[in-house]
């Protein structure tokens, strides 16, 4: 259940929940800064920044009751604070959880008091605040940025727990049309020591391939990581009793070979918040530099 401080989505982890806000509010600058033509361009081309899982633009962290700004926050900070530069970067929000998204309007409002919701929220055609929020499934937000011009664009997944390939692969298939074309970053954001020592209400992988043997929330949990990969590959090569470390190794090797069906290159960035867990932002691009 989800729970959340005044309009921030409450969650724990001091270290993780920090250090992943710090990397974004300071990589979306800089992608913008570079992707926009830069001031030798007057930051003229066409940008996005869209927030697949946006939830409410700021996070509260239980471990050190604190509020800092989520993605989705630091995404429209850039867009408002730099805002004689930023004309032609699009922010799009996309939130499918009703209560998240209420809150994120509230935030915006005592935040960004400049953005106006009923632009926001309205037809794309007649948007010329260049921010939009959609309360909706994947399939009509996708329909809905069609709708929308965008140049250069980045898309951020940062579920609570786990993206499903199916999702990796529709909102791929709407932006690369061509083998590897450019034009196109992702970021993903994956729990990847979750798998192996669990959660709450969320078991690890089994060490063995013997289904018969699972319990029926060990086979959920199997089930989920074969949405993650989109198929059953993956098994053979986790689903065993080497150490933990050899196979996450092994978990975010295969995760990085499927991801490169639509990109050149994949850099799984890993950071641990506490001894034996193990987090990786993902960059996925196919441009070089």
């Amino acid at each position: 259940m989800l729970e959340f401080v005044r309009d921030a989505i409450s969650l724990s982890g001091l270290t993780g929940t920090r250090l992943k806000s710090e990397v974004i509010g300071q990589y979306y600058p800089f992608w913008w800064g570079i992707t926009s033509g830069g001031k030798s361009k007057n930051y003229g081309y066409s940008t996005a920044i869209i927030e697949l899982n946006a939830a409410t633009g700021e996070v509260h962290i239980k471990d050190s009751e604190e509020t800092i700004l989520g993605s989705a926050g630091h995404a429209l900070e850039l867009k408002v604070k730099k805002s004689s530069d930023t004309e032609n970067l699009k922010i799009v929000l996309i939130e499918e959880n009703l209560e998240c998204y209420a809150r994120l309007k509230n935030v915006i409002k005592s935040r960004w008091p400049n953005v106006s919701l009923s632009e926001s929220e309205g037809s794309p055609e007649l948007n010329k605040s260049n921010v939009y929020l959609l309360n909706t499934d994947l399939d009509t937000a996708l329909e809905t940025t069609e709708k929308i011009s965008f140049g250069n664009a980045i898309y951020f997944f940062d579920p609570l727990r786990t993206v499903e390939w199916k999702t990796i692969d529709k909102v791929a298939n709407n932006r690369v049309r061509s083998f590897y074309q450019k034009g196109t970053e992702f970021l993903i954001f994956l729990f990847t020591s979750d798998w192996f020592l669990g959660r709450e209400e969320f078991p690890p992988l089994p060490k063995d391939f013997k289904e018969s043997t699972w319990k029926q929330e060990t086979k959920n949990v199997v089930l989920e990581a074969d949405a993650l990969f989109g198929n059953k590959k993956w098994r053979k090569y986790v689903l065993n009793s080497k150490s933990i470390k050899i196979r996450e190794t092994t978990f975010i090797e295969l995760y990085k070979k499927r991801l490169c069906e639509w990109f050149r290159y994949v850099l799984p960035l890993p950071f641990k918040p506490k001894t034996d867990q193990l987090f990786h932002l993902i960059l996925c691009s196919n441009y070089e530099t």
